[in-house]
């Protein structure tokens, strides 16, 4: 089963409001890390995307939160060292939070596919047939399209676990029966789908949609049982 959980970020003020419920989830060591984030915003998105990814491999495993051991690999991949056999993936970015959790390698990216994207961007990082779908699309879609090829790239990375130590030219997305897949990677699934009207979550891994559970969930639903 592959779960989806977003969230909508927290302000630092309901932060503080409930810093004690949240020490209640995460370790001493990602308490300490997360005060000493000079950016209060990317202090709470790191601090929020561990208290849902504590949260979901707890009841996976039906330990206590604060039992879950996390770790990270070489590229940055997290790990959860109660049971390597369970993977998961976080992802900030726009107004949201996202965690996917699945018993197979699994990569998640979230944006707001409406702030302005540069093409010089795809021009450098994307493959030629990529660049070819921008450069043939109507001037008012290459926006989203560019976040729909940009997120896809993330996610299909962080599946692999290999970081920007891979190319994001060296493989391609492109249209298969009127949606986007990875190109050549028959055994990996990509899903895209939207929280709201400015936002696209991009998920990779060998699970099919039909395994799928995705579910935007509420600070409640986190920090308390």
């Amino acid at each position: 089963m592959l779960e989806i959980k977003y969230i909508k970020r927290i302000e630092t003020a309901v932060y503080q409001k409930n810093k004690l419920l949240f020490a209640e989830l995460l370790s001493d060591e990602e308490l300490i890390d997360t005060d000493n984030f000079k950016n209060s915003k990317h202090q709470l998105d790191h601090l929020l995307g561990l208290a849902v990814s504590r949260r979901l491999l707890a009841q996976r495993l039906s330990i206590s939160p604060k039992a879950i051991k996390l770790d990270i690999e070489n590229h940055g991949k997290p790990i959860c060292q109660n049971n390597p056999n369970l993977f998961f993936n976080i992802s900030h970015g726009g107004d949201y939070i996202a965690v996917a959790l699945a018993e197979n390698p699994v990569g998640i990216d979230v944006e707001n596919w409406q702030r302005k994207a540069s093409m010089r961007i795809a021009q450098r990082f994307f493959s030629e047939s990529e660049q070819k779908i921008l450069d043939t699309a109507a001037e008012h879609q290459q926006q989203f399209l560019f976040y729909q090829l940009w997120t896809a790239k993330e996610s299909y990375l962080k599946m692999r676990g290999t970081g920007l130590t891979q190319s994001l030219s060296s493989f391609s997305i492109g249209f298969q029966d009127q949606s986007l897949q990875i190109l050549n990677e028959p055994d990996v699934n990509l899903m895209q789908f939207y929280p709201d009207n400015t936002h696209i979550i991009s998920v990779c891994s060998a699970i099919s949609m039909q395994q799928m559970i995705c579910q935007q969930i509420k600070l409640e639903d986190i920090i308390i049982e």
